[in-house]
């Protein structure tokens, strides 16, 4: 439990440095921010069912789709820190342009991921609950330097979360995200091939939809290879 504490004070620093300066970016939001209600059903063409043995949208395409920024910009309005000066959608948009996966489980929650174009270190995945009331969820999958996590070592990632509604109930030690998602989540970040080596998922943030950001632990979201 100390390690732990420890762990979160020294992040916890510094991502009130961070959300200090993101702060003069983002509008501050009365009370809870949600996404409008959407019709997603054009989604369904560009994804594959689960466990069907496609991939789904191959190519790409829901990604180019017009209908999927705008989309995105709907949803999710936190700040991003760790992808240059892009908008949070432009972000997501960017971790995506690689395509992997997108399909669709239970006729109800889709998930797309991919990563950067010529840097696939670092990547993205996007789920979203399509019945209501919708939410999105986005992460982003961000290679460290050990120079900044110096017992990491260069296999460490940074999840950064941003989700399209506030979460109540919420702390450190529990992050009340929907199990759907944590299940996709998992099964993501397990997608590894036999010749690479496993990530480390050494720390992760939470942006709620306000700008908020809080730091939380990685085997609070069910994954397994952390290293304390």
């Amino acid at each position: 439990m100390t390690s732990r504490l420890l762990t979160l004070a020294a992040t916890s620093t510094l991502l009130c440095t961070l959300c200090a300066a993101a702060q003069s970016n983002v509008r501050p939001a009365a009370g809870k921010v949600t996404a409008s209600t959407q019709d997603l059903s054009w989604l369904r063409k560009y994804t594959a069912e689960a466990d069907s043995g496609s991939d789904g949208d191959e190519n790409g395409m829901v990604i180019g789709d017009k209908r999927f920024r705008p989309m995105v910009a709907r949803f999710l309005h936190g700040p991003q820190l760790f992808w240059g000066h892009l908008t949070l959608a432009d972000a997501v948009v960017n971790f995506l342009s690689v395509p992997g996966k997108a399909v669709v489980t239970q006729s109800r929650y889709i998930t797309t991921n991919g990563c950067v174009p010529h840097y696939c270190q670092d990547q993205g995945f996007l789920w979203i609950d399509t019945k209501l009331p919708q939410q999105m969820i986005f992460v982003a999958k961000v290679g460290m330097h050990s120079k900044t996590q110096k017992t990491a070592g260069p296999q460490a990632y940074h999840l950064w979360i941003f989700c399209s509604t506030h979460i109540d109930d919420y702390d450190v030690y529990e992050l009340k995200l929907p199990t759907p998602f944590l299940s996709s989540l998992q099964q993501w970040l397990a997608e590894r091939g036999s010749d690479e080596k496993p990530d480390t998922i050494d720390s992760a943030s939470f942006v709620q939809p306000d700008g908020q950001i809080s730091p939380i632990f990685p085997s609070d979201l069910q994954i397994a290879n952390v290293q304390h």
